[in-house]
């Protein structure tokens, strides 16, 4: 399967379940704004963030190919420009998310044919050829990797003698000949160069982002508190281990470990029982933030595009920035897009079905404010970055990875200055907003 097939569908939706869960549990129970504010600021944070970490810290200039990302873009940009229209008028149809739900049902049938889409583009030739001519380059090297495993699985389960173990000779040990000795009895040069394993995009095999980083706090003279030595790391172990037992305690007795070797479906109970941990905690962080923001006077809309969109995308930013330190460019863009795809035609479409069905028009403060503002700003961004991207020859760098960092800190600003914090009123009054005629 190739790298963007597998992040954009598959990864964005196992990482964007806490999206999904706020949205839902905003809109059916708690009935606030922090689900759009939700979606609306994590399209920013995965987009700028999300991709300046990954270019940052995958510890290469990573390559990415046109075709996947212009793809996801295409669609993406369409559920920026329905979400737009949607929001005009104030309320949410049935018909309208039904749209939504169908857009995503659209970008999945796209993704089924992806290959013969491609390989048709790049037949009529001319630009479309431009745009896929590395895409089909790497399905075809994907193509051909996987029948020379196949063949070598093939032969070494008929005994062959290039890829399988012959009998040692009585009295010792023989030599064993393996796929990759051109050098041994009876094998084919040429075969053995062939079956020689390709060298690694991203070079020689790297640590895990997460062992990298507390390997740079635990040595670095800046964070001596991180150090095991000291008192002040025990004193943090014992607080971490304090707080984090009863959640510890609780996820071991809803997912017993003792019985996963007696029950061969016992990865479905877990499943099940992870998506409801998932559905909880997102329902105590809503309930937290939402008083937070009562008692200091912030608007939901706020509390969901900075608090929540930064706290539901962490899976994102951690399975972005993994896959890009394995070399994958592709999987970790697509995985950012998809997940903003999916944000907004499956989480924000599905809740607005269901209220819809249950209540009728869904209407809510933010769609009578200037949910619009942002919704413009995450367009602009979105035009942003894949003008970025071409800018920079489809490459990763450092500096991209920094000024579009630098763009999601601006949106933050932005946002606090056109909302009223405290009770004070904005600091630059928008369309729509009390005293703009003034």
């Amino acid at each position: 399967m190739p790298e963007d097939v597998a992040g954009a569908p598959f990864m964005a939706v196992g990482s964007s379940a806490p999206e999904f869960f706020t949205v839902i549990i905003a809109t059916m129970v708690t009935n606030s704004d922090e689900g759009i504010g939700d979606i609306v600021g994590a399209a920013v944070f995965n987009s700028m963030t999300i991709v300046g970490l990954t270019c940052i810290f995958a510890g290469q200039t990573l390559v990415i190919t046109k075709f996947p990302v212009l793809r996801d873009f295409s669609f993406y940009l369409l559920s920026i420009i329905l979400l737009f229209l949607f929001a005009l008028d104030q309320k949410i149809l049935w018909y309208e998310s039904l749209l939504l739900l169908l857009g995503y049902a659209a970008y999945v049938f796209w993704m089924t044919q992806n290959r013969k889409i491609a390989r048709a583009m790049y037949n009529r030739g001319g630009f479309l050829k431009f745009l896929t001519a590395d895409y089909i380059a790497d399905v075809e090297r994907r193509a051909k990797e996987a029948e020379e495993k196949e063949a070598k699985k093939a032969a070494k389960e008929e005994g062959d003698a290039e890829a399988g173990e012959p009998k040692p000779k009585e009295g010792g040990v023989a030599f064993t000949p393996t796929a990759y000795d051109a050098n041994a009895e009876g094998a084919d040069k040429s075969s053995a160069a062939s079956a020689a394993p390709a060298a690694s995009p991203a070079g020689s095999a790297k640590p895990s982002f997460i062992r990298t980083l507390s390997f740079t706090l635990r040595n670095s003279k800046s964070f001596v508190i991180f150090r095991k030595n000291t008192s002040a790391f025990k004193c943090i172990g014992k607080v971490q281990t304090a707080f984090s037992w009863p959640l510890t305690m609780a996820f071991k007795l809803s997912m017993p470990e003792s019985i996963r070797d007696k029950c061969k479906y016992w990865f479905m109970w877990n499943f099940v029982m992870s998506v409801a941990w998932i559905c909880i905690l997102i329902t105590c962080v809503l309930i937290f933030t939402t008083r937070v923001g009562c008692i200091l006077n912030i608007p939901g809309i706020v509390m969901g595009t900075i608090v929540l969109s930064s706290g539901t995308s962490v899976p994102d930013s951690l399975s972005s920035i993994i896959v890009a330190r394995k070399g994958e460019g592709d999987m970790a863009i697509a995985n950012v897009l998809g997940s903003n795809i999916f944000n907004i035609f499956v989480c924000l479409g599905f809740s607005w079905m269901l209220w819809n069905i249950t209540e009728g028009p869904y209407e809510a403060n933010a769609l009578k404010g200037n949910l619009w503002f942002p919704i413009m700003i995450v367009l602009i961004y979105s035009c942003f970055l894949l003008v970025a991207f071409i800018i920079s020859r489809w490459r990763l760098t450092k500096p991209l990875g920094f000024s579009l960092i630098f763009l999601h800190m601006t949106f933050i600003a932005l946002t606090l200055l056109t909302n009223s914090i405290g009770g004070k009123k904005p600091v630059l009054l928008l369309p729509n907003t009390p005293g703009w005629s003034d």
